[in-house]
């Protein structure tokens, strides 16, 4: 299954409507697999658009000034001062919680990481268990193919001997043969 940004969006938006905070693992958590590098990129761009949503909206100064301006001008300065205080702990809090947000996206990070790191050792604990099961087999092949060649030898050795009493069974046939020759020729003789 292919995950795309607007996924990972569409999960993020629902769990914070449901009050839950769309952290990496949440997120992940419910596309049920995922890589923590693309729903972190995703998760951003989310995080940037929500930070854009709630961005202040700048005051502007109406270009029709009439000349009561002149004589209000520094109860003006007094109220832009104000406004300016305003905003300067509106940016400061606006700072604070980006720095938050960025210590909890870095807490998030060192948890992926860790996650990450648990999956290698296990990874690696299964590649140990392959190699180690990979290893008997190689042995027990090892003691086969000696048991094999064992096998061929004996083969041969039993070959070699069928041959020789095949070839001793016909010398003997031979013997026989001339033998019951000579005991026939015997036999005539004295018949004769």
């Amino acid at each position: 299954m292919n995950i795309t940004n607007e996924r990972i969006h569409e999960i993020a938006n629902q769990l914070s409507e449901k009050g839950i905070k769309p952290t990496l693992n949440a997120v992940r958590n419910e596309l049920g697999s995922g890589s923590f590098s693309t729903i972190g990129q995703a998760m951003k761009i989310w995080r940037e658009a929500q930070e854009a949503d709630n961005s202040f909206i700048e005051v502007e100064i109406p270009d029709s000034l009439d000349e009561k301006v002149k004589i209000l001008i520094s109860s003006v300065w007094k109220e832009a001062t104000h406004l300016a205080n305003e905003k300067l702990n509106e940016d400061r809090k606006v700072l604070q919680e980006t720095r938050e947000r960025l210590e909890e996206e870095a807490s998030e990070s060192r948890e992926a990481v860790e996650i990450l790191e648990k999956e290698a050792e296990q990874n690696l604990a299964e590649i140990t268990t392959l190699e180690g099961e990979v290893g008997e087999s190689n042995e027990e092949n090892r003691i086969l193919s000696n048991k094999i060649n064992e096998l061929s030898q004996r083969i041969a050795v039993l070959e070699a001997s069928e041959k020789n009493l095949t070839h001793q069974l016909a010398k003997s046939e031979e013997r026989e043969s001339e033998m019951r020759s000579i005991l026939q020729n015997g036999k005539q003789k004295v018949a004769n």
